[in-house]
């Protein structure tokens, strides 16, 4: 427990020295309040917004969820062009320890933020089992993001730009829902497209199960071919 403490402690230094990385640290206390007062009382002055509370909830929401993957992808990129991982490979554990410890928090803070969103949103109330349901679906988001964006980056350059795709990629279910509805479940490859039917099936008052087995088993497909190329990518045998 006291090493994993310290890779906190080295996690959390390194971030506070690169102020671009603050932004992420930033996201979620930014989002949370805002989703919780501040969209409702810009649908008191534009009640036309009520009707996309499903699609403003399906966007707030991963980015809270995912802000602190992107902020540990891009510090685990910086690591890679300093030369950190080589050293970190002639640590006390293993690689597959290190990188679990970071995967792990992930899964851990993501079911949380997601969580604690759902449950302080201003737009709807869930009920208990909607939100852990919901949460789950979301702690896998936490880790898939890092593995996407480190096993397809090269450098911390490239990792932003990845970031910057991805925060496309959850546009794109919302831009066909709007604009071409017979076409949206093309967008059923990205996993944030099965939030929004979830969320969609839970305002209407349907069963949202369906769509969270979709989404859950879309999302570990995902994850398990992340993870392979990750493993390929930068494991060594220890």
């Amino acid at each position: 427990m006291q090493f994993f403490l310290h890779l906190l402690r080295h996690d959390l230094t390194r971030i506070f020295r690169d102020r671009m990385m603050w932004i992420f640290l930033l996201i979620p206390f930014l989002l949370v309040p805002f989703l919780r007062w501040g969209v409702p009382l810009l649908g008191t002055y534009w009640p036309v917004m009520r009707a996309y509370d499903v699609l403003v909830i399906g966007m707030i929401i991963p980015l809270i969820t995912i802000s602190p993957a992107m902020l540990t992808a891009l510090l685990m990129l910086d690591e890679k062009d300093q030369g950190i991982l080589d050293v970190l490979r002639v640590m006390p554990v293993s690689s597959r320890t290190f990188f679990g410890y970071r995967i792990g928090l992930l899964a851990v803070l993501g079911s949380l933020l997601g969580g604690l969103s759902l449950a302080l949103c201003g737009l709807w109330e869930y009920h208990l089992g909607h939100i852990m349901a919901i949460s789950l679906l979301l702690a896998l988001y936490g880790p898939l993001i890092p593995l996407l964006i480190i096993s397809l980056a090269n450098n911390k350059i490239e990792g932003v730009t990845l970031v910057k795709a991805i925060n496309v990629a959850m546009g794109v279910p919302v831009m066909l829902i709007l604009l071409a509805p017979s076409w949206e479940i093309v967008s059923g490859i990205i996993p944030f497209y099965w939030l929004y039917k979830i969320l969609g099936a839970i305002h209407q008052g349907e069963s949202m199960v369906m769509y969270w087995v979709a989404g859950m088993g879309t999302t570990f497909a995902l994850f398990c071919i992340a993870y392979s190329r990750f493993s390929r990518k930068v494991f060594r045998p220890d």
